[in-house]
Order: C-alpha cells, then sequence, then structure tokens
C-alpha cells in the first residue's frame, strides 16, 4: 500500500485520482437526479400545488400531484427517459433535490412506470439503500422495466405487478424484506397482505394481457 506522503509527492497522480472519485460520486447522484417533469397526455384535470396542469406544463419544484376522479395523466421523466401514467384518483409527491431520497412518493392510488434504460440485478441491489420510488409500505429501484404500483388507502397496502424489466421491491420497515420481481410476477405487504413481503405471484398470460393494457392511456 502506498501512504498518502507517495501521492502527495507526485501531485498529477493524486489530482487524477481525486478527479476520478468525485467523478464517481458525481454519476452515482446523476443516476438518481431529477431536473424536471414534462406533462405529456393528460383528460380531465389534474393539479400541481393546487395550480391546474396543461399539456406540455414542466413541472420544476417540490410538490403534490393530484389527479381528479375519472381523469389520467401522462408524464414524461426526460433524464430517465421513461413515462409514468397516472390513474383517477392518485396523489404523487414529486421531490428534486439530489440530497432528498424520495423522489417520487406515491400517496394514492396507481401508477405505470415504463423506461428504457436498463440496470442489471447487481446494479439493482448495490443502489437498494437509495430507492427512487416510494409507496407507505415499500420503496423501488427501477429501471428498464415496465410495472404497475398500487398504494391502497383503506388498507394500506401496496401491490406491484411486473410486465417487463426488474424491479428491486423493499420493505420501508425491513431492510433485508426485499425481493427483485421480474416479469410477469405480482407481489404485496401490508394491509390485507402480510406485513412482510410475501412470495410472488406468476401470471399466466391472460392476466397479464389484463394488466398489459391497464393505464395505457395515450
Amino acid at each position: 500500500m502506498f501512504s498518502i506522503s507517495f501521492y502527495l509527492r507526485r501531485p498529477f497522480i493524486f489530482l487524477g485520482l481525486l478527479c476520478l472519485s468525485f467523478n464517481f460520486i458525481l454519476l452515482q447522484e446523476s443516476c438518481f437526479a431529477l431536473t424536471y417533469f414534462q406533462v405529456e397526455t393528460l383528460k380531465g384535470e389534474s393539479l400541481y400545488n393546487q395550480k391546474t396542469l396543461k399539456k406540455n406544463d414542466k413541472l420544476k419544484e417540490d410538490g403534490l400531484l393530484k389527479v381528479s376522479k375519472k381523469s389520467f395523466l401522462g408524464i414524461l421523466l426526460p433524464e430517465w427517459n421513461a413515462r409514468i401514467v397516472l390513474a383517477p384518483g392518485s396523489q404523487l409527491e414529486i421531490n428534486f433535490g439530489p440530497k432528498k431520497e424520495k423522489k417520487l412518493f406515491l400517496k394514492k392510488g396507481a401508477l405505470r412506470w415504463s423506461s428504457h434504460k436498463s440496470l442489471g440485478t447487481k446494479e439493482l441491489m448495490e443502489k437498494s439503500r437509495k430507492g427512487f420510488l416510494f409507496t407507505k409500505k415499500a420503496k423501488m429501484v427501477i429501471r428498464g422495466t415496465d410495472f404497475i404500483i398500487q398504494q391502497g388507502v383503506a388498507f394500506n397496502e401496496t401491490e406491484l405487478v411486473v410486465l417487463d424489466g426488474k424491479v428491486l421491491f423493499q420493505s420501508l420497515s425491513d431492510e433485508d424484506d426485499y425481493v427483485v420481481l421480474k416479469l410477469p410476477y405480482w407481489v404485496g405487504i401490508g394491509g390485507r397482505f402480510t406485513s412482510q413481503i410475501g412470495v410472488p405471484i406468476k401470471l399466466d398470460h391472460k392476466i397479464k394481457s389484463f394488466y398489459g393494457l391497464i393505464l395505457r392511456f395515450q
């Protein structure tokens, strides 16, 4: 092992290592960075911080997104090459800023997430402490996938259906309670399910096709 004095006597090596370390930290932060969301499609009325949204509006400040009953909303996450479609009556809290862990917090309702960037199982595990999308019961690490998440209010339970790719689904009350879910599986936690993440259930072709048609609002 070289001592710190070795690098101090060789400033170019030291500065090079310092730059590499900085870039690595910056890359880790940028993986979860959010600058803005853009309203892509909408039907009915949706509010952000109590202001009515219009097509192509950009959301750049922390706030609460509310979708009215009998309404649908599609928003884009350009930095993640992803799209979210929110079901009627849903509420999604959005947090910008690199130090905030809960970037997206689904308070109630359901959403469908689809994106094209990919992470392997090992990378999902390495980022499991970060999280990205949260409910009251669980957090999800997601890349390159298509899935539906639902947060019930009456029973305070979270359900996940993976239609493509992988999702690391982790309990908020126990970091050791998690599952890496692949298609076509369903899993739930809380409420009418157990206090721990249950055994994933494989969906047959008919049920998967049914979920595939949900929240495909264009």
